[in-house]
């Protein structure tokens, strides 16, 4: 925004034709979106037989788990030079680790991959096998608690290196709607 790149956001109620058609209208370069949404949209896409622009270099899904149905759906509606990009993080700390979607699809499904930790994430596994996390731009706490230096996920990683796998959680999560 302050290089002054043009961006556009959709209206805040989701429509899946409506953001079809503003895809096709504005040939963005670059789209964000979270996977719920995107799968609609690519559904959308099947039903009128159409593909994304030729225009569209990147698409990044994150806020929520970037599937592999979601992926191989997208894939045959989008360009071969569209590269497509999966974002784990959590409100603590984002993002935490990106996987490429092609990739993603290809890798055997032992879990669900979540990528390569960015340069600067610390992370090890609790005993349990939760996914700690630590860096620069981590939450330094909670409201009303004294500050820490990892934050528990939540989430039962496998880390081989500083590759992520999710293969369960430790918690529940509230899912409502999409989100």
């Amino acid at each position: 925004l302050a290089d002054g790149v043009p961006i556009q956001f959709p209206p805040f109620s989701f429509s899946a034709s409506r953001w079809r058609r503003d895809l096709v209208r504005w040939s963005p370069t670059h789209l964000f979106a979270a996977p719920s949404e995107m799968d609609q949209v690519t559904r959308d896409f099947e039903q009128q037989q159409q593909h994304f622009p030729s225009s569209l270099q990147l698409i990044i899904l994150g806020s929520a788990p970037v599937t592999r149905p979601v992926l191989e759906r997208l894939v045959t509606r989008v360009f071969e030079s569209t590269a497509i990009r999966g974002v784990y993080g959590l409100t603590e700390m984002l993002p935490v680790a990106m996987v490429y979607g092609r990739a993603k699809i290809r890798t055997p499904a032992t879990g669900d991959l979540l990528g390569q930790l960015l340069p600067a994430i610390q992370a090890r596994c609790g005993p349990d096998g939760e996914l700690l996390l630590s860096g620069p731009h981590m939450s330094p706490g909670y409201l009303g608690q004294p500050p820490t230096d990892w934050v528990a996920t939540g989430d039962i990683v496998s880390l081989d290196g500083r590759t992520l796998t999710l293969l369960s959680r430790k918690k529940d999560m509230i899912i409502r709607g999409n989100y």
